[in-house]
């Protein structure tokens, strides 16, 4: 065979092989249809709201939390999570909702009408994975007998001594179970300033507030204190300043 049809050979033989290296490259590096395959969760957590405890049909406070991740803490954004009252009855704000960026989702729950426990399963859609909350729902308290004082509006006012202050100073009375009791006797006292008050004792209204009205008597800070009559160690503080 002359020398030049060896040389062509060599080279065409050479080529093949570099051909076939690349095709077991890249069917090394794939799958039979040509992507990768996706990378699978292997776990979720409880991350925050579980083992709360509140009132029949009340809103909790703080929303379930869970995450979804793998033995190598990677966040999985995007997964549908379904959500469901197994005891208790109750009501989800929701019956799925979808992981975000850090891998988490999240749901409001209103506890069930019966005292006792209440259980909720999250579960991440088409998956095995899951993970269980519980709260307990507590009878209404039935008395309604106050149990804390709240400064609604009026405080850290300015305003010239002798003149009364542009807004009400307001108060809210509440039972064990947050809810406002009307009726309750508040009395007002000046403690720092001098100054007028509107009245030494106001009711509260049906809906638990009671409103005063004040003017400074001192240049600087002047206080007032509120008190419930029936129970004395409940009080608030209402800040003002004379000009």
């Amino acid at each position: 065979m002359p020398a030049a049809a060896l040389f062509t050979s060599a080279k065409n033989r050479r080529r093949a092989l570099v051909a076939t290296a690349l095709v077991a490259a890249l069917t090394g590096c794939s799958n039979n249809d040509g992507t990768n395959p996706p990378p699978t969760p292997t776990g979720m957590a409880v991350v925050s709201g579980n083992n709360q405890t509140g009132t029949v049909n009340a809103l909790l406070p703080l929303p379930f939390v869970v995450r979804v991740e793998d033995a190598a803490g990677t966040d999985y954004p995007g997964l549908t999570i379904t959500w469901t009252v197994a005891t208790g009855g109750g009501t989800l704000g929701s019956l799925t909702s979808t992981t975000d960026s850090a891998g988490e989702a999240k749901v409001q729950y209103v506890l069930g009408p019966t005292p006792g426990t209440n259980r909720i399963e999250a579960a991440v859609q088409n998956s095995t994975l899951g993970a269980s909350f519980f709260a307990t729902a507590q009878t209404l308290p039935t008395d309604n007998a106050p149990a804390d004082l709240f400064l609604i509006s009026g405080n850290n006012q300015s305003g010239p001594v002798g003149t009364p202050l542009a807004d009400s100073l307001v108060v809210e009375v509440r039972n064990a179970a947050g809810k406002p009791v009307g009726g309750v006797a508040l009395s007002w006292t000046v403690t720092t300033g001098g100054g007028t008050l509107g009245a030494a004792t106001v009711v509260t209204s049906p809906a638990g507030r009671a409103a005063n009205t004040y003017a400074p008597g001192d240049l600087g800070t002047n206080t007032v204190t509120v008190t419930v009559q029936t129970k004395p160690t409940l009080t608030v503080t209402i800040n003002s300043m004379g000009t």
